[in-house]
């Protein structure tokens, strides 16, 4: 059985078409399975070689007999030679390194295809170390393209972890832990305002909001970042006094939350502005908050799980504003069912809607686990204090809302 081989046919002479299917013919029969055909009437000879290869075996080519054929009409010899030398081979690769130049001619010229032979050998490697270089070249670009970009994309995601941890860190924050703004003596003496305010108002529970960052800082549509509840609870000795209910979340685990009560002053630890936000419902709300909350239903509605921006419209997590409209919602609705409260808070609340970037939606979770995304399916919705204060006015129960100045 013949060896396979390339051939590559160079028609320089004019033929007949009887001379050209004889030499497809032997072509076939002597083991060609690549033909590629360059000069007169190249196309000609990609046919009559199939059909050659046909013929052969009576129109019943069995796999592995069949003869690849190309024609180059209008390109350069040399780049024939290229091919047919080195890029051909992906065809068969039994043809590998058995070419066959067949020059159809009216004179003898081997020498001639000879030295175009080795040319086209020699320029292809150089056109190799060439396309190496630009390669290699290409790579290097890439890496200092790369290194560039990451370091661009360093110093961004820096900027970005810097901003979160001095601005967007503490949106919303609902935590006892962190260092004061103000003295002690300071935040006792708000607290002692608080009360004032609440006690000459004959006040029986109100809900209450700080600022833990300066207002310049927060973002469009927040004025407080953390919300409790204060009960009138006086001292043995009669003294005004006001216990504050809040959801905190952990300290080792900043997921987690639970409900904690504490005194005026630690409340506002965080403070870092000189006023809190007032809402004070009705006079028969207020009773049935002092009910709810020194009960065993208090903390029916509570959900564990925190972020900082929760979906008050989505059960599975839960920050301090939005556990206290889930809480005012058990109560007035009289139900500690949380599905069945989110699908009426749907119903009738607006909640705030947070102006987020695509970067800072995507990257803030990365540099603050608290910042928890996957229960917003569109804009960013969560609860403040104009929420629950709306919450409480939609039913009518809502007595006054207004800002304390605290340093008058």
């Amino acid at each position: 059985m013949p060896k396979p081989y390339t051939a590559l046919v160079i028609i320089d002479a004019n033929v007949t078409n009887d001379w050209r299917n004889e030499v497809s013919a032997w072509l076939v029969d002597t083991g060609c399975l690549v033909m590629m055909a360059w000069g007169n009437d190249c196309s000609l000879w990609d046919d009559a070689v199939d059909w050659a290869n046909l013929e052969k075996f009576s129109y019943e080519v069995p796999d592995g007999e069949t003869i690849s054929t190309t024609w180059h009409e209008n390109e350069d010899i040399i780049d024939v030679f290229h091919a047919a030398r080195f890029n051909i081979f992906a065809f068969d690769e039994r043809t590998n390194e058995r070419l066959l130049i067949l020059d159809i001619n009216d004179a003898p010229r081997e020498t001639e295809i000879r030295k175009l032979y080795d040319f086209a050998r020699t320029t292809d490697i150089e056109m190799n170390e060439e396309k190496n270089d630009k390669h290699f070249s290409k790579i290097f670009k890439s890496i200092k393209f790369i290194q560039i970009l990451f370091f661009l994309l360093f110093a961004a995601g820096s900027m970005f972890g810097w901003h979160i941890h001095t601005v967007y860190r503490s949106f919303l924050a609902s935590s006892p832990i962190g260092e004061p703004l103000f003295e002690r003596d300071l935040l006792e003496d708000y607290g002692t305002a608080i009360i004032d305010e609440l006690a000459s108002n004959n006040v029986k529970a109100a809900i209450i909001s700080r600022s833990g960052q300066p207002r310049a800082k927060l973002p469009e549509g927040v004025e407080y970042t953390h919300s409790a509840f204060w009960l009138y609870e006086p001292k043995a000795d009669g003294t005004p006094y006001y216990a504050v209910y809040n959801l905190y979340h952990g300290v080792e685990n900043r997921l987690i939350s639970s409900l904690v009560k504490d005194d005026p002053a630690d409340f506002l630890k965080l403070t870092r502005e000189h006023d809190v936000g007032i809402i004070i419902p009705n006079t028969e709300t207020q009773e049935s908050l002092v009910n709810y909350i020194n009960s065993p239903r208090y903390g029916e509605v509570h959900q564990i799980n925190y972020s900082l921006i929760s979906n008050p419209f989505d059960e599975r997590y839960q920050n301090c504003n939005e556990f206290m409209l889930d809480s005012l919602a058990a109560m007035m609705w009289d139900t500690p069912n949380s599905n069945l409260i989110k699908m009426g808070l749907k119903d009738m609340l607006k909640p705030t809607e947070l102006k987020t970037s695509f970067i800072r939606e995507k990257i803030g979770p990365i540099i603050d686990e608290r910042l928890i995304i996957n229960d917003h399916d569109g804009p960013i919705l969560t609860t403040t204090r104009q929420t629950l204060a709306h919450f409480l006015e939609a039913h009518e129960v809502l007595k006054k809302a207004y800002v304390l100045d605290l340093t008058k």
